[in-house]
């Protein structure tokens, strides 16, 4: 079909007359949108993030609390706690007993340990060092078990029945418990006169206490022998028909095997040398001696001295000579009773010159302890606070290191 020109025309000014009044016909210049919250679909504007409740953009994370296994969170410091004032210490109890001479040794069965009682560290102290300490034999260790009771120790033995050491100190008698570490002030009727440098040994068979001899000074010594009996508390004096000669600083030991009491040694009266060793029986209260062998040592005070059972021999060691006073050589000697004869053993080493030191025997190792003693002659202020341990079967002398 052919349309006609004209109608074609006035179509077209109808449509062209609408568009102008509807709009403007040619495109605007471009303009910076205003942000506007679009209702349809804007055209490209700058995007402002909305809050989505459905799938939003990429976030930036936000790290949760974690309740199992969190990430490694940044630690927070706790507020400090006030420091504690500063406190000093009290020093640390003391491993090694300081120097000393005089004092008393004693051996401890049932704990299989040494005791050692006071002692001085100068030559007129009047008052022991208030310690008492303990020797370990099985790890030669010293340890302090606490203070001293008398205030002065002359002499001692070990009561192995009432398992107390019993310490004579001038005129006092005092028991220690060494389980509990308790002193005992004991008040026997009787008792032995105030003196120095006596000696006690404990006879187990007949469970006494034997004391003989001391003095109070250079010119006075005694030849009395005294008993003493824990149980009762009581000393008793007896008056055996011979005794060795009065003497102090001398040597004491209990033989079990053959139940005496041995002695030898120590500080007579001006002009009276004794040689001889001596042994006493409670049963029958009677000093035995013999003529004193040609190779006995000579005469001494301050010395050591204590019986080994297993050999039979009572060793002595160290003093001071009798005539002048001198240190007598580190000599080492053993004597045997039923022979009646010494042996001066040679030692590879000893502890050298010494006297008034301690000493006891620790059945335990079959050794001897000694601890102590002073150096040089005349009885000056040069003291010791060495350990050494004797071995009666090899005959040697050992130092023990301190620690």
């Amino acid at each position: 079909m052919r349309l006609k020109t004209g109608s074609v025309i006035a179509t077209l000014v109808i449509v062209v007359t609408l568009v102008t009044a509807c709009g403007p016909a040619e495109q605007p210049a471009t303009l910076v949108p205003v942000q506007a919250t679009p209702t349809n679909i804007p055209a490209t504007l700058v995007p402002i993030q909305p809050t989505r409740t459905d799938a939003p953009a990429t976030p930036v994370p936000i790290q949760p609390t974690p309740t199992n296994a969190p990430a490694t969170p940044v630690p927070v410091q706790p507020t400090p706690t006030p420091a504690a004032p500063t406190v000093t210490q009290p020093p640390a109890p003391s491993q090694w007993p300081s120097a000393r001479k005089y004092g008393a040794m004693v051996y401890d069965p049932l704990s299989e340990r040494v005791f050692m009682f006071g002692g001085v560290k100068r030559l007129y102290d009047a008052v022991d060092i208030p310690e008492v300490w303990a020797y370990e034999p099985a790890t030669e260790s010293w340890q302090e078990q606490g203070k001293l009771g008398p205030r002065v120790v002359i002499c001692a033995a070990f009561d192995e029945e009432s398992q107390r050491a019993i310490v004579f100190g001038r005129s006092d008698t005092w028991a220690y418990d060494p389980a509990a570490d308790t002193w005992e002030k004991m008040k026997p009727v009787a008792t032995p006169s105030l003196r120095w440098a006596c000696q006690m040994a404990y006879d187990a068979e007949s469970d006494r206490i034997v004391l003989f001899g001391g003095g109070t000074g250079a010119a006075q010594s005694f030849d009395d022998t005294w008993v003493y009996d824990y149980n009762t508390d009581t000393w008793e004096e007896l008056q055996p028909e011979v005794s060795p000669p009065a003497r102090a600083y001398h040597g004491m030991a209990y033989d079990p095997g053959n139940d005496r009491v041995m002695l030898w040694g120590g500080h007579t009266l001006p002009n009276e040398s004794d040689l001889r060793a001596w042994a006493y029986d409670y049963n029958t209260n009677t000093w035995m001696t013999q003529e004193a062998p040609s190779d006995a040592p000579e005469q001494r005070n301050g010395l050591g001295l204590f019986y080994h059972s297993p050999s039979g021999r009572m060793i002595v060691y160290g003093g001071l000579t009798e005539n002048d006073g001198q240190l007598v050589e580190g000599d080492t000697w053993a004597y045997d009773y039923r022979a009646n004869s010494w042996q001066a053993l040679t030692p590879s080493q000893s502890p050298g010159k010494r006297a008034h030191f301690l000493m006891s025997y620790a059945p335990s190792i079959d050794k001897a302890i000694l601890f102590g003693g002073e150096l040089v002659s005349k009885a000056a202020d040069e003291i010791s606070d060495e350990t050494w341990v004797f071995d009666p079967t090899t005959n040697e002398w050992q130092s023990v290191m301190r620690p």
